[in-house]
């Protein structure tokens, strides 16, 4: 019996001498199975990125919404380019002397026209807001019922089409049609309308 154990306590110890690595085909197996994995894993990814960069810009926007109904309660109109209320820095947005709202990280106010005979916003999604002055960063409109409205539009630096020159993502929010900020996906930098 005791011989039996010696026989195969040997072929054990030579078993692991000679098995001093991996062969080929186990490691062409693993190289493989890790590259299917990455092929599905970046893409969402990237679009679990994207998500993040319009949360942030939608957030920035409610945060926006909520300052200028507060700024309203109090002086009986919006903080907009029509009243030279509001100024921006390209870090914050400062409606008046009531309240500033900062911006997340890499979100930037777009420049924006509006319309004071019907409650159309037109944006410029190749253009950041200009960092003096009142003008083109929350726009008066007003709403088909009469009622005074506003509206602006965000876009994030980390979603800018650098080859065309546009931010291919926008959240933009008109008061006079909109519940909330409305995410819009842009394919030019040319102006539309909302």
């Amino acid at each position: 019996m005791r011989e039996i154990f010696e026989t195969l306590a040997r072929a054990v110890e030579l078993n692991r001498k000679n098995n001093k690595g991996f062969t080929l085909v186990e490691l062409l197996i693993v190289i493989a199975i890790i590259a299917i994995l990455a092929a599905i894993a970046i893409p969402q990814f990237t679009k679990y990125k994207q998500r993040a960069y319009v949360a942030a810009m939608k957030n920035d926007a409610h945060n926006i919404i909520s300052a200028e109904e507060a700024y309203f309660a109090g002086e009986d109109e919006y903080c907009t380019d029509n009243n030279s209320c509001p100024s921006y820095d390209g870090q914050k947005l400062t409606l008046g002397d009531l309240s500033t709202v900062p911006l997340s990280k890499n979100v930037v106010m777009l420049q924006v026209t509006g319309s004071t005979s019907n409650d159309t916003l037109t944006v410029d999604p190749g253009s950041e807001a200009p960092k003096s002055g009142h003008d083109n960063i929350v726009e008066f409109l007003r709403c088909s019922d009469g009622s005074p409205g506003y509206g602006f539009a965000l876009g994030h630096k980390n979603i800018y089409n650098s080859a065309d020159g546009y931010y291919k993502i926008n959240v933009i929010y008109n008061s006079c049609k909109d519940d909330s900020p409305v995410e819009q996906a842009v394919s030019s930098s040319s102006s539309y309308t909302h």
